[in-house]
């Protein structure tokens, strides 16, 4: 809370007689004027980023992997994310590898590797984190991507669509 202060302020105003006067008179007036004193400045008001905080969806690999199993029917790659296309890219070559189920053909999958390594400069821009560790320049140019550590949503969905392969079966 702000303090109040009261500050008494003096205005002089002198007035002078007609020249005939030997003596000028001098006339003070005394005003109150309040002053606010403030020990730091206001806070900004507070805002919301958000209206409502955002909820797991625990559905998100089923959802992920449906999206992914259309799209690799397709084949078509321009004009869609960068993030997703190498999230495709490694979710398709961990099935194919670790668990010896093909995803999406062959020459579909070397048509993703080949676009990935056309824009493989613009990954890193484009917000993908697991460039040069994960995703070389190396393995989108073999068509391959032996010998990496696959993050944990990937192999998340990849168990979520073994799962689901299994109950079709």
């Amino acid at each position: 809370m702000a303090r109040k202060r009261v500050a008494t302020v003096a205005r002089g105003v002198s007035s002078t007689p007609d020249a005939g006067a030997a003596a000028s008179t001098e006339v003070r007036i005394r005003t109150r004027v309040r002053v606010r004193v403030r020990s730091r400045p206001a806070p900004p008001p507070r805002t919301r980023t958000r209206k409502k905080p955002l909820k797991y969806n625990p559905d998100w690999p089923k959802i992920a992997v449906a999206r992914m199993a259309a799209h690799a029917e397709s084949g078509v790659f321009e004009g869609e994310n960068l993030i997703y296309l190498v999230n495709l890219y490694l979710f398709s070559s961990l099935l194919y590898y670790k668990y010896h189920v093909s995803f999406m053909s062959d020459e579909v999958f070397d048509a993703l590797c080949r676009y990935l390594h056309g824009k493989y400069d613009e990954l890193r821009d484009a917000g993908v984190w697991w460039v040069g560790k994960t995703v070389t320049r190396g393995n989108l140019e073999a068509g391959t991507c032996l010998g990496v550590t696959y993050p944990t949503g990937i192999v998340m969905m990849a168990n979520e669509y073994l799962k689901t392969r299994r109950r079709r079966r």
